[in-house]
């Protein structure tokens, strides 16, 4: 979900560093890409002092999984989880709101909290984390406006990867998956950005 969300913007003139891990993403003028492994602070640290200029964005839609029913989830499957979703989340929202004086930062859950996921414990408890972390820095920090974005399940990215059994149960739960550039426009909105076509 992250590279359409980077296009877009910068299709609407915004220029964005762009943090990537697995999948890289094409300099351009209006994009700097960014090497980045979230859950290690200090090359966080070193990625939000790299930028130039004031930050008066931030999204955090980052995320991985390593299914698994609980009894039978490893221990390393559990912690690469929740290190990448919900500590470098915490990580990313260090280094990226010391350096806002104002502006808006999003950060990306999942409908799943609700309910939960079935073989997912692991993303489940990363994702809820969110809630609580983002609240905290919202009172924390009054003159940045914090959005949590509870995402649904999209055809593209993690979503497109899931078992069949586990597809159908989320169908099943929260319907149909949708599509990224329906994520995409939610965002943009929630930014105040206004491009032509996402």
């Amino acid at each position: 979900m992250g590279l359409p969300l980077v296009r877009a913007l910068a299709g609407a003139g915004v220029r964005v560093d762009a943090a990537y891990n697995r999948h890289s993403i094409e300099a351009t003028p209006e994009v700097t890409p960014h090497h980045l492994d979230v859950t290690n602070p200090y090359l966080v640290a070193q990625f939000f002092d790299a930028i130039r200029g004031p930050v008066d964005y931030l999204i955090l839609c980052h995320g991985i999984t390593a299914d698994a029913l609980g009894t039978r989830m490893a221990a390393h499957h559990w912690n690469a989880v929740v290190d990448t979703n919900l500590t470098g989340t915490f990580y990313c929202l260090k280094g990226g709101v010391s350096r806002m004086e104002g502006g808006v930062v999003v950060v990306v859950s999942s409908v799943a909290v609700e309910e939960g996921i079935y073989g997912a414990a692991n993303y489940a408890a990363s994702k809820t984390g969110l809630k609580g972390l983002v609240r905290s820095f919202a009172l924390e920090n009054p003159a940045i406006r914090f959005e949590l974005v509870e995402a649904a399940f999209h055809d593209a990215g993690m979503g497109s990867r899931l078992p069949p059994k586990v597809r159908a149960r989320a169908e099943a739960t929260y319907g149909p998956f949708s599509q990224p550039a329906d994520f995409v426009s939610k965002v943009l909105a929630l930014l105040g950005v206004q491009v032509a076509e996402v």
